[in-house]
């Protein structure tokens, strides 16, 4: 998924090209971790009715991954400072999903191949026991 592709939208705002410039290039920022993203939206909202207390705006990211969904809320006074909070909690986030995803994508975690390591170590420093002159007492 591009950036190009999320979806925004304004609630109780006028939407302004600079916000929606200004959320893609922070949300572009981390493009590299959107390889399996279904759907990415962004929802930018102001409170209408309390103007001037410090839940102004509002941001919420939600972004569909399979079997799953990362969703990230923000409020503040600064519409920027929020959209800059928002995107590093979901790049943590987004992050976190594909570690996890690696780990368990078929390849074995990392003790075990430690352990298997350590085992072939183990077998290779072992000479065979010939017993082909055993005789039982």
């Amino acid at each position: 998924m591009k950036t190009k592709d999320v979806k925004i939208t304004f609630n109780a705002m006028e939407p302004t090209e600079a916000l929606k410039d200004y959320t893609l290039e922070k949300v572009g920022k981390f493009e590299n971790l959107f390889t399996e993203v279904i759907s990415a939206e962004v929802e930018l909202t102001q409170n209408v009715h309390a103007r001037g207390v410090d839940d102004d705006f509002r941001v919420d990211f939600n972004i569909d991954l399979p079997n799953t969904r990362v969703r990230v809320e923000e409020i503040g006074d600064n519409m920027y400072a929020i959209i800059d909070k928002g995107t590093d909690v979901l790049a943590r986030r987004l992050k976190r999903y594909n570690e996890k995803q690696q780990k368990w994508d078929g390849k074995k975690p990392r003790k075990v191949l430690e352990a298997e390591a350590a085992l072939k170590a183990l077998e290779e420093d072992s000479e065979p026991d010939n017993y082909e002159n055993y005789t039982p007492s």
